[in-house]
């Protein structure tokens, strides 16, 4: 599963390869994940394209759980 290779991931190697993906499919993809994760890994992306999949997230219902 995609998400699960993330988590393997340290946050600033998995906020490299979600910069280089479109925001709508990194903010799938994070939506996968749980905040914490989620968070560390932004903070470790580029605040312009860090807000853009957050503002993309923001548009995306909850995933069930």
């Amino acid at each position: 599963k995609v998400s699960q290779a993330f988590l393997k991931m340290k946050p600033a190697a998995a906020g490299q390869i979600l910069s280089q993906m479109s925001a709508s499919d990194a903010s799938e993809i994070l939506m996968t994940l749980n905040s914490k994760v989620v968070g560390q890994i932004l903070a470790k992306m580029d605040p312009k394209k860090g807000s853009e999949i957050t503002d993309n997230m923001r548009k995306l219902p909850e995933p069930a759980k």
